[in-house]
């Protein structure tokens, strides 16, 4: 009877909302949107991940690489190892990654906003709400996180979009605005990032250290 109670919750319904777990299973994957008049961004349903930013005035894409076989994360948390003790002056967090949760849920405001929710565990939830006004060409993302356990979370990094390609047909003039510190400004930045001996867009997905991409 409990195992009931659990799969009628699992599959409880608000407007167009649904709840999954991890691997979403039992469900039909496909994306859910918020769009205004100048942009549309498309959302991975099971997961919550960010799979197209797409510019409707100018009809360019954000995500222009092939990502069907990259394993695709949504935000990663930072936990602070339990024996880490830093020095004045020195920002050297010493952290374990995670970016696993144990369900999904999404509810939508109406077409231009959205909330997101991640349980990660039964102490920790990451809620997250995106909004693209109506006659405004930006979008704008918005996270919290909800602790109750005893690590220390030092960082929490949201939307983390995977597939970033060049905007229009000439990549040396595009540009990539980051806030690191008290803000950074790219030239190029696809070539900047890559080929041999340079550092990649993605390297905070797979090292501690340098600009949280």
């Amino acid at each position: 009877r409990d195992l009931h109670r659990l799969i009628r919750r699992q599959r409880q319904m608000c407007i167009r909302d649904r709840l999954f777990t991890l691997s979403g299973e039992g469900e039909e994957n496909e994306d859910i949107s918020v769009e205004n008049e100048f942009i549309r961004l498309s959302i991975d349903s099971t997961n919550g991940v960010i799979r197209q930013i797409h510019n409707k005035k100018r009809n360019l894409s954000l995500i222009m690489e092939d990502i069907s076989n990259t394993r695709l994360i949504p935000w990663r948390l930072g936990i602070l190892e339990e024996n880490w003790t830093g020095k004045k002056g020195v920002f050297n967090l010493k952290t374990t990654w995670i970016d696993k949760f144990e369900s999904f849920s999404f509810c939508h405001k109406d077409e231009t906003s959205i909330n997101l929710v991640w349980n990660v565990d039964s102490t920790t939830c990451v809620k997250a709400r995106i909004d693209v006004p109506k006659g405004d060409p930006n979008s704008y993302f918005y996270v919290k996180l909800e602790h109750k356990g005893k690590e220390k979370i030092a960082m929490l990094e949201y939307p983390i979009i995977q597939g970033i390609g060049a905007l229009g047909n000439a990549p040396e003039k595009n540009y990539l605005a980051h806030p690191y510190a008290s803000g950074v400004l790219f030239h190029n930045p696809l070539e900047l990032f890559r080929g041999p001996g340079k550092r990649p867009i993605s390297f905070m997905l797979q090292a501690d250290q340098g600009l949280p991409f």
